[in-house]
């Protein structure tokens, strides 16, 4: 029997970047296009659903840091957790993060891709009260060479039951100092819908961020 939650959420990153979409930022946009968004702190955390094309896109427009987006075939709304959208009538969760190498600075590893292992592995010994077992590090292909797919099982007991649960992520260095760290249950382990996620991915340092293409998509003015 599959537990009813697949991964655990990495607490660090909500201190690192605040402020998540919620859903209790609905509004809709794009008069006649059926186009649904969700946006907070004005415009700094945007997610776009597109009906005609099939897609749910999130942008980050954080200048103070490194503005990303990324986007996800179907029907997907926010978690509330920053980064992370869940699809639409199911538990199934697709998203992305940035680290920066000041972010991972603290975690030992020779190299960013360490860094963030570390930081992971350091976060599941602090929900778990004890370190993973079975962790395991894995090349991945992506368009970012170098990726790798972390991942530590765990047994728990529900209902006089013991079950098998399973923390997936991927990561992959997407710029000299900048990691992404994403987030995908969407599938057997995950690994299409994060190699698609990586496919997308995109970073500006333009002024505004996304805020133009935002509008293009909406067809505001």
């Amino acid at each position: 029997m599959r537990p009813t939650y697949f991964a655990l959420l990495v607490v660090v990153l909500a201190a690192v970047i605040s402020g998540p979409v919620r859903a209790a930022d609905a509004q809709r946009s794009g008069a006649g296009t059926g186009i649904k968004g969700w946006s907070s702190q004005g415009g700094k955390y945007v997610v776009l659903r597109v009906p005609k094309q099939n897609r749910t896109y999130y942008f980050v427009n954080d200048e103070s840091r490194l503005c990303f987006s990324f986007w996800v075939r179907g029907k997907w709304h926010p978690t509330g957790e920053a980064g992370l959208l869940e699809a639409d009538g199911a538990r199934e969760h697709a998203g992305a993060l940035l680290l920066s190498a000041a972010d991972l600075k603290q975690y030992e590893g020779k190299d960013l891709l360490a860094r963030a292992v570390s930081l992971h592995m350091h976060e599941f010994t602090q929900r778990r009260g004890k370190a993973p077992e079975n962790a395991k590090v894995e090349p991945f292909e992506s368009p970012f060479p170098g990726s790798i797919r972390w991942s530590a099982k765990w047994y728990f007991q529900h209902d006089g039951h013991r079950y098998l649960a399973e923390v997936v992520r991927f990561m992959a260095k997407v710029k000299p100092e900048w990691v992404a760290v994403v987030t995908a249950s969407f599938g057997t382990d995950g690994a299409d819908t994060a190699r698609h996620i990586l496919k997308s991915f995109t970073t500006t340092t333009e002024p505004g961020c996304y805020r133009r293409e935002i509008l293009k998509l909406t067809g505001s003015k």
